[in-house]
Formats: structure tokens, sequence, C-alpha cells
């Protein structure tokens, strides 16, 4: 697991962070500035396949893990991403009960 900690293209702070989840798919957790100004984690299951990252909406996992209004900086980017990180079973957890009930 290797978080990655830099300026996006919008030259605000963001964090990521890809955790092995089943062959070759893998959590992304990634905490970022959104549009409405708010600093964001968000985890979701993507493909990593041939050095391609792929995601599927409303048929891959996906859920805002931390949400607030604090300011993006450096410290609180990794602090809340630190958070969401330290919970991450929680969310590999429902994540295979997502698709569980999407196998029914």
């Amino acid at each position: 697991m290797n978080t990655v900690i830099n300026k996006g293209m919008r030259g605000t702070w963001q964090a990521e962070t890809f955790v092995p989840f089943k062959g070759e798919k893998q959590l992304q957790v990634s905490t970022f500035k959104n549009h409405r100004g708010n600093l964001v984690t968000v985890v979701k299951v993507v493909t990593v396949a041939k050095g391609l990252i792929t995601y599927t909406p409303f048929s891959d996992y996906n859920t805002q893990a931390d949400g607030t209004q604090d300011r993006c900086t450096k410290a609180n980017v990794e602090s809340q991403h630190s958070k969401v990180l330290v919970e991450i079973e929680q969310y590999r957890e429902e994540a295979e009960k997502f698709y569980k009930e999407q196998s029914k």
C-alpha cells in the first residue's frame, strides 16, 4: 500500500492510495477538493490492468468515506486520508457485500 500526495492539475493538494482487493480489482482511496470546495475522501473499486485504471459507474463500488469544509492544505489532506485508511477493512467488507448483492 503506497500513498502518493501531490498537487493536482488544479493546484490543490490530493492523496491517492491503491489497496489490493481481488485479482485485478483494487480499492482506490482518493482525497481531494471537490467542485463544491469541500475536502472529500472517496473509496471505490477500480480495475487495474495493462497500466490502465478503469471504473464503471453503478457497477463498481463507490462511496464517499469522509467530507469536511476544511481548507485543502497538505496537512488536512494527509490527516483525512489517513483516517480513512485506518478503516480500510470496513470499506473492503462493504465492497464485498456490494458485489454479493449485485450477483443475486
